[in-house]
């Protein structure tokens, strides 16, 4: 902006030298030529204060290069080739500027997307993932490890644990060259995005937890799963058959589906039997069950999360009955819950306008906080 500043100011003094004002006249048309542009394109995006009211710098700047100007420019052989090229040259100094300042402040707020134990990013519908992108979110899902088409580990060796997952999720985001995000995590990945606003929290921007549960505190007092999933899952299955594998899945949905709506046993088929063969098999999964063991220095830390928490649960939850929910809400300060009526362990489109409705609101009450403490730091 200083650049772009003092070049139109130097043009619009030459034009007021071709114009014969006086001083004042000069200070006039170069202070106005400076900042004009720069008013008009901050009022579009909304920006408060416009820029040389929160920095008068700029107006001494044209106020300067006036002064400068009305002195010298008798001295100029051709005053209207200078207007010219000064011209030209603060075009090609502001128009980058202005693009990247539109840019910026125009991107849609990243939300990066972590699914729960065993369970690709497919996991998080395509449909879903669009409508929350149509709310002006960049969304990011990803396969951890050991999902999908990520790098898979021998069954029981999983090499990793959960800081390591944690770190997976911030790598993510390298990739991208975003420094911080929305976290968005279901079951498993809601736990994951505990350590992680623990761990880091200058690039958690917000935590949204959706069916999950506390980290790190002694759990005997939260609700035990329901009997017929947890039978379910002592069952034995070659998770290396894909048909015996594709009937268990299939039967593990049905038992953790909530009671808003019907099941949809054709549709669920058709979506496992897509998500197994695009990861081959569902054997490395297993060994997610490492994640489940949180180490020492996340233990009773609930407390001291200074990260914005959303808690989504459904009422009828026979994983993480909804109890989970409201002890990860209580343990966190500020923290808020949404209740999906009839809910399960489950994102069913049923309720996809409450859980999107609820992400964004809770990103954007963020977004208007920070800004808002930005204000009141200038002003101060």
């Amino acid at each position: 902006d200083f650049a772009a500043v003092l070049v139109f100011a130097l043009t619009g003094a030459l034009a007021a030298s071709r114009a014969q004002l006086d001083i004042v006249g000069f200070a006039f048309v170069a202070s106005l030529t400076a900042v004009g542009g720069g008013t008009v394109r901050d009022v579009l995006l909304d920006r408060d204060p416009v820029f040389w009211i929160g920095e008068p710098l700029y107006i001494g700047i044209a106020v300067a290069a006036a002064i400068l100007v009305f002195f010298t420019a008798h001295l100029m052989e051709s005053r209207y080739g200078w207007l010219l090229w000064l011209d030209s040259f603060a075009l090609a100094v502001a128009v980058p500027a202005g693009v990247g300042l539109a840019s910026e402040m125009g991107q849609s707020a990243p939300v990066i997307l972590i699914m729960g134990g065993a369970a690709s990013m497919l996991w998080w519908p395509e449909a879903f993932c669009g409508r929350l992108a149509e709310r002006g979110r960049f969304v990011i899902r990803y396969d951890q490890r050991d999902t999908g088409l990520s790098t898979k580990y021998p069954p029981g060796q999983p090499g990793y644990g959960m800081d390591d997952i944690v770190e997976d999720a911030f790598a993510v985001l390298d990739a991208y060259r975003i420094p911080s995000a929305h976290f968005v995590g279901f079951s498993l990945g809601g736990m994951i995005g505990q350590v992680a606003a623990l761990k880091n929290p200058q690039r958690v921007l917000s935590l949204t937890a959706i069916s999950s549960s506390p980290i790190g505190g002694e759990q005997t007092d939260l609700p035990p799963s329901g009997d017929a999933w947890l039978e379910h899952m002592n069952e034995e299955v070659d998770l290396a058959d894909r048909a015996a594998t594709i009937d268990y899945m299939v039967e593990d949905s049905r038992l953790v589906a909530g009671v808003a709506r019907s099941f949809d046993t054709r549709g669920m088929r058709a979506f496992i039997e897509r998500d197994f063969d695009r990861s081959a098999n569902y054997l490395s999964g297993t060994n997610h069950s490492v994640l489940f063991i949180i180490g020492q220095e996340w233990r009773d830390r609930l407390h001291l999360m200074n990260v914005p928490l959303l808690v989504i649960h459904g009422t009828a939850d026979p994983v993480f009955p909804h109890g989970h929910g409201e002890a990860l809400a209580r343990s966190v300060a500020g923290a808020r819950l949404v209740k999906l009526e009839g809910g399960g362990h489950e994102l069913h489109p049923v309720h996809w306008d409450r859980i999107i409705s609820g992400i964004i609101g809770h990103s954007d009450g963020v977004k208007n906080e920070t800004a808002q403490q930005m204000k009141e730091g200038k002003k101060s």
